[in-house]
């Protein structure tokens, strides 16, 4: 199926490929998505949960991190109430992921800046030092 780039934001396709044609751009749909609505995100999110590890290879967990489960509109929104840190997505598994990259960054920019931080972000360094490790 062949359409004009215009489309509804309901109407958007899961993934499509975008093709530059002298006029017009046109995309070919690969797989269409219904919309996520509030009341299609799961009932049953926990309210808490423990996070045992990072995506990110060169870190460790030294101890779970404990983790708030909440939901706004068509979002789940994760907070690690020691980093204060916030992350979110349309399923509980995107905003894990969102929210172990972020806790990734924030560890090695926060440790590169080490000598130029105030003193909250001093004790969110400190606490990421108790909390997480490089391996190797």
């Amino acid at each position: 199926m062949e359409t004009l780039v215009g489309l509804k934001m309901s109407e958007a396709p899961a993934a499509a490929e975008a093709e530059e044609q002298p006029g017009a751009v046109r995309i070919r749909v690969v797989q269409a998505r219904p919309t996520m609505l509030l009341e299609a995100l799961p009932a049953g999110l926990p309210e808490r949960l423990a996070l045992g590890a990072l995506i990110d290879r060169r870190l460790r967990l030294l101890q779970p991190l404990e983790i708030l489960v909440s939901q706004r509109e068509a979002q789940v929104v994760l907070e690690s109430p020691d980093l204060g840190e916030v992350a979110w997505g349309t399923t509980l598994s995107l905003a894990l992921r969102d929210l172990q990259r972020a806790i990734a960054e924030l560890y090695f920019s926060l440790d590169v800046d080490r000598d130029r931080l105030g003193p909250d972000l001093e004790k969110i360094r400190e606490r990421m030092q108790e909390l997480i490790a490089r391996r190797g």
